[in-house]
């Protein structure tokens, strides 16, 4: 989170979305970045992960720029209404996301989207998987994971760049 919190301080975002935001470890490391008087909110389908991340923020003094949104990531991006600097997508794994037209959509023109969990697609490209992830995604991870990645190169609305350690992406909204 570190090179996700120093690539978007070149943006000066204020507006972030952290999508699968768990316990609000990178939402807290979003807010650190955002300008005065922006917001993070953090999105996570797990009421008791929203309710602490809650919590850890109000404890940390984050409160005044971190809101939590409990909920799938596509339901709850359905209901933003503005488009945002960032977006941290942490929501994915080995597939193309059901929420990745809404997600590229709410990206202002410029705006900066990261991925994490690439290290699925270094696997796969090495053939050497440091995990059994077909117990987490499935027989076909590593081909999904490839065919996610053909996606994101292809779209004429993204410019992505991968990188292998950390095993990350980035991608500026044309």
């Amino acid at each position: 989170m570190q090179l996700v919190a120093s690539l978007g301080r070149l943006i000066a975002p204020a507006s972030v979305l952290d999508l699968g935001c768990g316990l609000g470890y990178s939402t807290l490391w979003l807010a650190s970045i955002v300008q005065p008087g922006g917001r993070v909110i953090g999105i996570d389908d797990d009421p008791v992960h929203i309710s602490e991340a809650t919590s850890i923020a109000r404890e940390l003094g984050y409160a005044d720029r971190v809101e939590y949104r409990c909920g799938r990531v596509t339901d709850v991006l359905g209901t933003i209404d503005q488009p945002v600097d960032m977006i941290h997508d942490d929501a994915w794994f080995a597939a193309t996301p059901a929420h990745l037209d809404a997600m590229v959509g709410l990206i202002r023109p410029g705006g900066l989207l990261t991925m994490v969990n690439w290290f699925l697609l270094v696997d796969a490209i090495t053939g050497s998987p440091r995990n059994d992830w077909e117990s987490f995604a499935g027989e076909d991870w590593a081909a999904a994971t490839t065919r996610y990645a053909q996606e994101l190169a292809a779209r004429s609305d993204l410019h992505v760049t991968w990188l292998e350690s950390p095993p990350i992406a980035f991608a500026t909204r044309r």
